[in-house]
């Protein structure tokens, strides 16, 4: 049974959830005002997607909140055809908006996520 640093045993959700927390250091957060998305959006700087077993994507607030908030996410892949995975309470239009956002900025989302360039290479180049 995984602990953590107290040594106090985890279930498994608590070990996804520290592990989610855990990735959001190497994450960078485009805010909405930003983006002119309906949702905050993290994106990665240099993944650790590598070593695990899913494709490059990004990760979206479940709500509409102007605060960034470091849990309960949702998850969008990276792709001509955008897939979200997770529940939310956005709107059919809001979700399109953020396909639409990944497939105009698709290179420069796994430019960054590869390490190629950096959060302010994407920041200048996004469309």
């Amino acid at each position: 049974m995984s602990k953590d640093l107290k040594g106090n045993p985890m279930n498994m959700s608590d070990l996804i959830e520290t592990r989610e927390q855990e990735s959001l250091w190497s994450m960078a957060i485009l805010r909405k005002f930003r983006t002119g998305l309906p949702v905050n959006v993290w994106v990665e700087e240099g993944s650790e997607n590598k070593k695990r077993k899913h494709g490059n994507r990004i990760k979206f607030q479940r709500d509409r909140g102007d605060r960034p908030v470091s849990h309960n996410f949702v998850t969008m892949t990276i792709s001509d055809e955008p897939e979200v995975i997770g529940k939310h309470e956005l709107s059919s239009k809001e979700i399109q908006q953020l396909k639409d956002f990944v497939i105009r900025n698709k290179e420069l989302l796994n430019r960054l996520d590869d390490g190629d360039i950096d959060i302010g290479v994407f920041l200048e180049q996004m469309r």
